[in-house]
């Protein structure tokens, strides 16, 4: 059935979800500091070497992987491993 143009809209009722209240965790007014960060290679870009390390890490079995901007061979970059 098609509305005429004399049919009052339709009612529409709002409703709602009653939500649990938002807190806030407590924190410790002395965090623990984190541990210091340690360099483990640093890329130079030259002799074949990668720079510009880009994108994110990927892990797998005791490994790291990832890729360089640049640098490598063809100064394209590199795809890179690091054993933990």
């Amino acid at each position: 059935m098609v509305p005429s143009p004399e049919d009052p809209p339709p009612t529409v009722t709002p409703w709602s979800i009653p939500l649990p209240p938002i807190t806030t965790p407590a924190r410790s007014s002395d965090p623990s500091p984190l541990p210091p960060v340690k360099l483990c290679y640093n890329f130079t870009g030259s002799g074949g070497d990668g720079a510009q390390p880009y994108a994110d890490l990927l892990y797998s079995s005791g490994w790291l992987y990832g890729t360089t901007y640049s640098g490598g061979t063809s100064s394209d970059g590199t795809v890179f491993a690091w054993e933990l």
